[in-house]
């Protein structure tokens, strides 16, 4: 169970439903904060908690790539998803 607030977890999920395909920043922040204007740098600190409670730089697993394309960031998740039959909607299990 990964410990997350509401909007990590929004995140978590909208990457982890279209695995492989780059995401904007733009498509992220609408999808966390439902249209509200915000910082970009508000997503970078729910980037970072994300990767803190994946352990991916503790266990050196990347789930989540960043790509610079131009000036704007972009996401995608890399890490196979595996959804368990037995798992109510909001269970997530990645192996």
């Amino acid at each position: 169970m990964l410990p997350l607030g509401r909007r990590s977890l929004d995140i978590l999920i909208y990457l982890a439903e279209r695995p492989g395909e780059i995401v904007a920043e733009k498509e992220l922040m609408g999808r966390a904060w439902s249209g509200a204007a915000i910082e970009e740098a508000s997503l970078r600190v729910h980037m970072a908690v994300l990767r803190k409670a994946l352990g991916e730089r503790q266990f050196g697993s990347r789930y989540i790539s960043n790509i610079a394309q131009g000036l704007r960031q972009r996401h995608r998740w890399r890490s196979p998803l595996y959804i368990q039959e037995d798992c109510r909607s909001d269970c997530l299990a990645s192996r």
